[in-house]
């Protein structure tokens, strides 16, 4: 009985070419190096996040920062980061209110960002629901995972709300936090800074490329 099971786990191995084993090899080490990715952010996690609340800065700006300090520039860690920064802002904090310091300039106040960013919202599920009960017929596995990207979209909606509300314009001595969403971020010193521009004309000219525009939109401008 032993010998036959060790004759045909042979002659199983035997059919696997020698470039199927370096492609599983590789495959093994790319998913143990993650995992390993993981581990590092999950052994380092207490201190980040000890870090953040001790920060003076904002959740966004300081959770960033710390994860830079602690686990450095691992591509795979700053997108799991990324990830946990969004479902914070979507779920863990609807009862805080924004950070107001003296003479502090909130971005989407006296706009329609917000307002926009709902519509859009509302405009997702209606979609969901209508293609998801049409593709379910066709396709199962295509509408299931229509499902899955259009609850992602709604969930990094709302966390980009929430980074906006909760994130006015942020500063210290040395520096100016701007943010409009998770997306836009900026860090500005003030010594950096050359010129304070006020014509509305100029204001209103087409942006370079390389400029960055922190304006909340509304619904006649986008």
């Amino acid at each position: 009985m032993y010998f036959s099971e060790f004759y045909y786990s042979n002659r199983l191995f035997s059919t696997i070419s020698s470039c199927d084993m370096v492609w599983y090899c590789c495959q093994i080490t790319i998913v143990l190096l993650e995992l390993l990715l993981i581990a590092t952010l999950i052994i380092f996690m207490p201190r980040i996040l000890r870090d953040v609340k001790e920060s003076s800065l904002p959740t966004l700006f300081a959770f960033p920062k710390a994860v830079d300090e602690h686990v450095k520039n691992h591509r795979i860690i700053h997108v799991i980061c990324s990830e946990l920064l969004m479902y914070y802002y979507a779920f863990a904090n609807w009862r805080t209110k924004p950070n107001m310091q003296q003479g502090a300039i909130t971005l989407h106040k006296n706009s329609s960002y917000i307002a926009f960013q709902v519509m859009f919202i509302h405009a997702i599920v209606i979609e969901t629901l209508g293609i998801h009960w049409w593709l379910h017929d066709k396709s199962m596995i295509a509408s299931l995972i229509l499902l899955v990207l259009n609850i992602y979209s709604v969930i990094f909606i709302l966390a980009d709300i929430q980074a906006v509300r909760l994130n006015p314009v942020h500063h210290d001595e040395e520096k100016l936090y701007i943010s409009l969403g998770l997306m836009k971020r900026m860090e500005l010193k003030f010594e950096d800074i050359d010129e304070i521009i006020e014509d509305t004309d100029t204001l209103q000219q087409k942006l370079t490329d390389d400029t960055m525009d922190f304006v909340a939109r509304d619904f006649g401008e986008v």
